[in-house]
Parts: C-alpha cells; sequence; structure tokens
C-alpha cells in the first residue's frame, strides 16, 4: 500500500506538470498567487491522493491507479480554473 501511495504521489506531479505545460495551472488563471506554478503541481498530487485513496476503498487496490489518475486530471484542470473564476472585486480593479 506504500508503493502505491508512493505511485499516486508520482502520478499527480507529473499531472500537475502536465498541466503547467498546457497553461492550465495556477500560474495561469491567477498569476497574483506567488509560485503558482509550485503550486498546480501541490494540487495534482492531493488529487490524486484523493482519488487513488477512494480508489483503494471502493474499487480495490489493482484499480486504484486509474482511479487516482481519473480523480487527478480534472482536479490539478479545474481547481486552477476556478480559483481564476473567484476573484474578489479588489483583484479585478488593479
Amino acid at each position: 500500500m506504500v508503493l502505491g501511495i508512493v505511485y499516486w504521489l508520482i502520478g499527480g506531479i507529473m499531472l500537475g506538470v502536465l498541466a503547467n505545460g498546457a497553461r492550465l495551472g495556477l500560474a495561469v488563471h491567477r498569476p497574483d498567487v506567488p509560485h503558482g506554478g509550485w503550486l498546480t503541481l501541490g494540487i495534482g498530487a492531493v488529487a490524486a491522493l484523493l482519488g487513488g485513496a477512494l480508489g483503494a476503498w471502493l474499487l480495490g487496490p489493482p484499480l486504484s491507479m486509474p482511479a487516482a489518475l481519473m480523480v487527478g486530471v480534472p482536479g490539478v484542470a479545474g481547481v486552477p480554473w476556478i480559483a481564476g473564476r473567484f476573484k474578489t472585486d479588489d483583484d479585478q480593479m488593479e
């Protein structure tokens, strides 16, 4: 199970790298956030960990990695987009 968690983390970080390369990351949607690229890697890792744990619990260990990736992709693409949509009025005035 520990090796599965390591695989989920690696997969999530890879998703974050791909999201940054595709200009889907937090650095694009919220340029005012410091270290947005690194935060996108963290978002990918957390989303993959949650997806992997949920997949291991519901589907079993053999299907936990596909579940981690299936939750990680919308997480790493959706969370920065949602963060960009919910800007405060102070952010838009600048």
